[in-house]
């Protein structure tokens, strides 16, 4: 390593760096999976491959539909929005299959990480050592993530595409049917008001969890696959058990959402209009004003989206504790 080297990394874990013996072995060994390199390597590409052709295909079937190769500035206004529907259209497509083969990626070497070393009958070897129970497996977690990051860098391209492609259309549509017919006084109403101030700080949330997420997932898979390989008695069980574990929580958490957004909703329905509400704590209470809804409502938004953050690393947290707790019990 050289010095240069040596001044970027002295400030990361001694588990994080390239020499220490856990990091560098786990990296080797998956260094030698070709299948698994294969898939490390292309990913980047093929997602980046399927969204430039995606791009050029919508762009040319959507001016083809126009029957004429020369587009006016009249048809530009039509043309434009449409082209930017399907193409936040196609990243999301894209960044589920992508996310999918990240996510069984990530199982796949984090799987085998302890149950690997029971099965090799070198995990009592590893704990015979003067490192730490967990500087091991906090080295395995580093190793894994080392990985699979130039895959995660293209999922957080693909994020930023998205959000960009959104917020371009969502600025054009209120430039063109919005702002453009409002007056100088109806500004001035806008900025007096403070109404827009928690949809921007609702807004600015969700973005921001929505870009880290491909991060806090892979974080996440690894601290399932861990949790599923300490308790597994081989490679096989462990990456079949990551794999329900992971299908389960996805199912999980898609119906807890559901449940809890449409429970939010109501109850904010509910204390909205107390006076047809169903519960009959309400009836006696006065009716909110608009912008106190307005208030509720994005602020609700933003702390149930940050609650969802919360929740997933909580969850990662809690299954690197119980792998821990139970690795610490394995050959003993």
């Amino acid at each position: 390593m050289t010095r240069t080297e040596s001044s970027e990394q002295h400030w990361l874990p001694a588990w994080v760096r390239k020499e220490h013996p856990i990091f560098e072995l786990e990296t080797r060994r998956r260094a030698e999976n070709r299948a698994v390199n294969l898939l490390r390597i292309g990913c980047v590409p093929a997602i980046f491959l399927a969204t430039l052709v995606s791009f050029a295909f919508i762009v040319g079937a959507v001016v083809l539909s126009q029957g004429t190769l020369f587009i006016s500035f009249r048809d530009a206004e039509y043309i434009v929005p449409l082209v930017l529907g399907w193409m936040l259209v196609v990243l999301t497509v894209i960044q589920l299959g992508a996310g999918a083969i990240v996510n069984i990626l990530t199982i796949a070497q984090a799987a085998p990480m302890i149950s690997g070393e029971i099965e090799l009958q070198s995990w009592r070897l590893l704990r015979t050592t003067t490192l730490s129970l967990h500087e091991i497996l906090m080295a395995k977690f580093a190793a894994a993530f080392m990985q699979i990051r130039g895959i995660l860098g293209g999922l957080l391209v693909l994020r930023v595409a998205a959000v960009i492609t959104a917020l371009v259309l969502t600025a054009y549509l209120f430039l063109r049917d919005v702002f453009y017919y409002m007056s100088a006084s109806d500004w001035r109403q806008i900025w007096r008001e403070t109404e827009w101030l928690p949809f921007l700080v609702a807004v600015g949330i969700s973005i921001v969890v929505y870009m880290i997420q491909p991060l806090i997932q892979t974080f996440l898979n690894i601290a399932l696959g861990m949790l599923a390989s300490a308790w597994a008695r081989s490679r096989g069980q462990a990456i079949a058990a990551s794999m329900v574990a992971r299908l389960g929580l996805w199912v999980g958490s898609i119906l807890l959402n559901v449940a809890m957004m449409y429970a939010l909703g109501f109850m904010i329905a509910q204390w909205a209009d107390p006076n047809y509400s169903v519960f009959d704590a309400f009836h006696g209470l006065d009716r909110p004003s608009e912008s106190l809804i307005v208030w509720v409502i994005w602020s609700g938004i933003s702390a149930y989206v940050a609650s969802i953050l919360c929740l997933e690393i909580a969850v990662t947290l809690g299954a690197l504790g119980l792998a821990m707790r139970r690795s610490r019990h394995l050959g003993v």
